[in-house]
């Protein structure tokens, strides 16, 4: 294990949460557009409605953009581990 003072250890790890939020964000968007479209119903945003598989890519986009603002997050966290890790 790395010592708690590597600067590179955090961004590692930063980048790391960051990609594993957006694809287990999209596959959850995935899952749930698949049972949108399975159930028969329709996808509102506002004016505009999708059906079928146009719902199944709008929500898995919608929610792989929603976990890379969760992965932001957590990037910036570690970001500030790695400045405070500096010696």
């Amino acid at each position: 294990m790395p010592l708690v003072r590597d600067e590179d250890f955090w961004r590692r790890i930063g980048w790391r949460v960051f990609r594993i939020s957006v694809i287990s964000f999209g596959i959850l968007g995935l899952l749930a557009g698949l049972s949108v479209a399975r159930s028969g119903g329709e996808v509102s945003l506002g004016l505009y409605t999708a059906t079928g598989w146009q719902a199944i890519w709008v929500v898995a986009l919608l929610m792989a953009a929603a976990g890379g603002l969760f992965g932001a997050v957590w990037l910036l966290i570690f970001k500030a581990l790695a400045l405070a890790s500096r010696s």
